[in-house]
């Protein structure tokens, strides 16, 4: 069972998926963008960043602040799931995500 505690590392590896999948449709990916290019266009390891997306560790403060620098995305929504300083178009594209997979699920 998933332990969805906002600093847990299901609820992290969680946002960090939905952070990768915004910001490959933001910048006009048509595919999903992939966690090797997406890690290594942030400059964190590739392994790095499947442990983290994969909730089998916890992404670290230097990576998570590449990944700010990268995205926008900020420590406050990476570790506590706090949007309010996000970019808005992440933030809307994020939001589009979790609905469209609350739906499906549903749905199933």
């Amino acid at each position: 069972m998933a332990d969805l505690r906002p600093n847990s590392i299901d609820a992290i590896g969680e946002r960090l998926r939905l952070i990768r999948i915004a910001y490959g449709i933001l910048n006009g990916h048509n595919d999903e963008l992939s966690q090797v290019d997406f890690a290594q266009l942030c400059g964190i390891s590739r392994q790095m960043w499947n442990n983290a997306e994969r909730k089998r560790a916890r992404l670290g403060l230097d990576n998570a602040m590449l990944l700010r620098e990268r995205t926008g995305a900020t420590l406050d929504y990476i570790y506590e799931g706090d949007r309010r300083g996000l970019p808005l178009a992440l933030a809307l594209e994020i939001e589009k995500l979790e609905k469209t997979e609350k739906h499906t699920l549903k749905r199933a």
